[in-house]
């Protein structure tokens, strides 16, 4: 990571420290996550995010998609399920069980 994507880190680290429960800094710090090939830790926060917020289908289908990128496609569309059963108007998860 570099530049501006290290102090983005920093700025989701710093808003995860003041508030533990702030789930859009998981959400979003595994999205940079993702985007810089760190798929493990990327779950990791889409994780998080479920643990604090069981019916949040951005997570699901996030947490589908690192999964899909690491080659375990079964796991994948069991998140994407998983998100549509939650949305099921929520098109990406649609879209990649198709892909």
């Amino acid at each position: 990571m570099l530049g501006r994507t290290l102090e983005e880190m920093e700025c989701y680290d710093q808003a995860i420290r003041a508030d533990p429960n702030y789930r859009l800094a998981y959400n979003n710090k595994g999205i940079l996550l993702s985007e810089s090939g760190r798929f493990l830790e990327a779950i990791e926060c889409f994780d998080q995010v479920i643990r604090l917020k069981s019916d949040d289908y951005i997570a699901y289908n996030n947490k589908g998609n690192a999964l899909k990128d690491l080659g375990r496609n079964l796991e994948a569309i069991e998140f994407y399920n998983g998100a549509i059963k939650l949305k099921p108007d929520f098109a990406d998860p649609h879209n990649s069980c198709r892909k």
